[in-house]
């Protein structure tokens, strides 16, 4: 890696400073946070269209994105994803009379705004932390050109950045986990009402959707691991005889971040699929604006799972998930803005 990185370098002339700043973490750091704060944040946005499809799935109650539910709470990420999911479900069979099956669903369902709202506001409070981060000064000493001298300083510890990030990933701990508790009310007769595991009834007992749920729940699991923040596990790194007794492990949070990300999109791409599949099992149309559109891509990637068939593979969901949905859940944000 050293002789790479000198390769990258040996057409360039370093000005002062910028040697420490290439040797130590800080900027690797800073990096590798920032782009991982960039890809959770577009996954939230894509998990609240997600949600939004799976309320059509389980013929949820849109009553928590009503005007009177969300000024109830003037917390800002509460009214932005609140009324993201009131566009996407716009013209939805849910607004209707017998829409809901429901007064009160489970939490999961009921708690979305919320739960997103609350996550969206954690993030822009990491996201302003490593805006001042990126155009901070990292290095030890201080070259202050204003007064005139060298200030010694410890500029190299990234604990800011460090417990931006674990604020970043503590917050997707509940938006994973009401996922996949989505997921299993979806596939559970008892509480969707629709066939066991969602496959139309064939006499063969073939678990359907059922094993999705099951792996839904393992890779949830991990994913909240991850969340687990970094500042409390360190109690003592002394060395270099006790001087240098801390470290803000702020690579390993944007390492765990960047992990996030990836079990993060096989979540929302594995709600998707199923809540495509719930939906149309349900038969109740129209779907909403948003969510009508989004079941529409699905469709032209997987199909439905008839009766004595295994579900789809998620290869390609994971793939529009990835590359294309952040795309479209941006225009539709710009298109009601």
């Amino acid at each position: 890696m050293s002789d790479l990185a000198l390769g990258l370098f040996e057409d360039m002339d370093l000005m002062p400073g910028e040697g420490l700043a290439l040797v130590n973490s800080s900027a690797f750091s800073t990096a590798l946070g920032a782009l991982a704060l960039a890809d959770l944040a577009a996954l939230l946005d894509s998990f609240t269209l997600v949600s939004a499809l799976s309320m059509e799935g389980y013929a949820a109650n849109p009553s928590i994105v009503t005007e009177a539910a969300l000024t109830s709470r003037p917390f800002s990420g509460l009214q932005t994803h609140g009324r993201r999911i009131r566009t996407y479900l716009e013209g939805s069979y849910l607004w209707k009379q017998g829409g809901p099956r429901h007064l009160q669903d489970p939490l999961c369902f009921r708690s979305i705004p919320l739960i997103h709202g609350a996550a969206a506001d954690s993030l822009a409070h990491a996201r302003g932390q490593v805006a001042i981060e990126l155009n901070a000064a990292q290095c030890n000493p201080v070259v202050s050109q204003h007064e005139n001298r060298l200030v010694a300083a410890a500029n190299f510890d990234m604990v800011a950045l460090t417990m931006a990030l674990d604020f970043a990933r503590l917050a997707f701990s509940p938006v994973v986990t009401s996922s996949t508790e989505r997921l299993a009310k979806m596939t559970d007769s008892f509480w969707s009402g629709l066939s066991a595991g969602l496959v139309e009834e064939d006499g063969v007992g073939a678990t359907g959707f059922n094993g999705v749920a099951l792996f839904h729940k393992s890779i949830t699991s991990e994913a909240r691991l991850l969340t687990v923040p970094l500042v409390g596990e360190l109690s003592s790194s002394s060395h270099s005889n006790g001087n240098m007794d801390r470290a803000s492990m702020a690579a390993l949070g944007g390492r765990r971040a960047a992990e996030l990300v990836g079990l993060c999109r096989s979540i929302a791409a594995m709600e998707l699929l199923v809540a495509a599949q719930a939906a149309e099992l349900r038969g109740r149309t129209p779907l909403g604006a948003g969510t009508g559109a989004l079941f529409e891509l699905v469709r032209e990637r997987v199909p439905f799972a008839q009766a004595g068939h295994p579900p789809p593979h998620i290869e390609p969901l994971l793939d529009f998930v990835t590359t294309e949905l952040p795309g479209f859940v941006t225009e539709a944000a710009e298109a009601h803005a």
